[in-house]
């Protein structure tokens, strides 16, 4: 069963299910209590939508938490200032992702999004961590120098990990807010199209939740017993720092060779994930990645080492855009490309390719596009 056969079956169940009947949601309320579309009796104020977003996404909590915790929860940076400062502007980076309601309200498709300038105080920060935590925990990763070691390689992931599992689970908290912004579109169509999705998103976060949060657990469990053999990573390093930033937890659908790597309907496996790094350390760049040795990510990887180094960082590049929801790049370095390139970064951006396969990338010719003119000068695996 693909995507829009769930998509059509969901459909279906939501038109035809009655007032009085429980929402398919699963929040156990009455569907015309809940998800059913109504009529709109008022207007629908988009920034008080937005205090509800933002009050959301400022929830504060410690994913390393002991008895030694601080009181104070720290706006952690998933990508370190100091790294973010490499590729800023007058200290600002462009990111993709905002939470300016009104603004995305007047966007019809995703792909038209412009980036936004984001102070490198701002980009790429969540409550993840007490201050204590946030400091003593990474200082292997942001006040030595980078390897890397398997300490460092377990902390990369786990910070990635950290993020991707706190972003999941506020946006399950969107689901009401999400409805809300639906009723504000004229047509009934679009409206039974977008709720259907948001039901949709629902089911497959809460899935993704519990088996991020078995990944927690166990990574928690090796940091804390100092047992980092478990793992094992690739490092690619540029010869200057490379333009983007990225910390990403992955669970990719297709192989880089697009064949079937898993399968996302079987809800009895759980999906495998890698975390994806990319950030500066001294005068180089470097492109990370690094998995438990449970899963089968050393074959994954293969396609990717084949490729001729004059050619992998523009794959790279792409990568991130394709892989990675959490990323900032340099102003100058966006600005300095031809449209025809910004424009098909975005596409890969917005286009969820990490459920399709690479061959079918809208990018024309995917490994000579010219995104940039660092050089790989090394390829560690470990």
């Amino acid at each position: 069963m693909d995507y829009l056969t769930i998509l059509d079956d969901l459909l279906t169940k939501y038109n035809s299910t009655g007032d009085d009947d429980p929402c398919l949601c699963g929040s156990g309320k009455l569907f015309k209590d809940c998800h059913k579309l109504t009529e709109i009796k008022e207007r629908i104020s988009l920034y008080n939508i937005q205090k509800k977003v933002l009050k959301i996404f400022t929830a504060k909590k410690c994913y390393f938490q002991n008895e030694k915790c601080s009181k104070t929860k720290a706006a952690s940076h998933s990508i370190p200032k100091a790294f973010l400062k490499t590729i800023s502007h007058h200290n600002h980076v462009l990111c993709f992702v905002s939470l300016n309601i009104p603004e995305l309200s007047k966007i019809s498709k995703l792909d038209q999004i412009p980036p936004t300038e984001i102070g490198i105080n701002e980009a790429s920060s969540f409550y993840g961590f007490c201050s204590l935590h946030d400091s003593l925990l990474f200082s292997p990763i942001e006040k030595e120098s980078f390897k890397p070691t398997p300490q460092q390689d377990c902390l990369l992931l786990f910070r990635a990990l950290c993020k991707e599992l706190y972003t999941s689970t506020e946006i399950k908290k969107m689901i009401p807010i999400n409805h809300q912004i639906i009723e504000s579109k004229g047509d009934v169509d679009y409206k039974h199209l977008l709720n259907v999705e948001n039901i949709l998103q629902f089911l497959c976060r809460h899935k993704c939740i519990s088996e991020m949060s078995n990944d927690y657990n166990h990574v928690l469990s090796d940091i804390q017993n100092k047992s980092f053999s478990g793992y094992s990573s690739i490092t690619i390093v540029t010869e200057k720092p490379p333009p983007i930033n990225c910390c990403s937890y992955v669970n990719p659908a297709f192989s880089l060779d697009g064949s079937i790597y898993q399968d996302y309907n079987d809800l009895t496996v759980d999906l495998e994930s890698f975390s994806f790094t990319t950030f500066t350390s001294g005068n180089n760049g470097f492109f990370h990645f690094c998995w438990s040795n449970k899963t089968n990510f050393a074959k994954f990887f293969k396609v990717m080492l084949d490729i001729d180094k004059d050619k992998l960082a523009d794959f790279l590049i792409q990568m991130v855009f394709a892989y990675s929801e959490n990323l900032a790049f340099n102003k100058d370095w966006w600005e300095g490309l031809h449209t025809q390139k910004r424009d098909q970064l975005r596409k890969i951006f917005f286009s969820e390719i990490i459920n399709q396969p690479f061959c079918n990338n809208p990018v024309n010719d995917f490994y000579s596009m010219g995104f940039s003119d660092i050089t790989i000068i090394d390829i560690k695996k470990h």
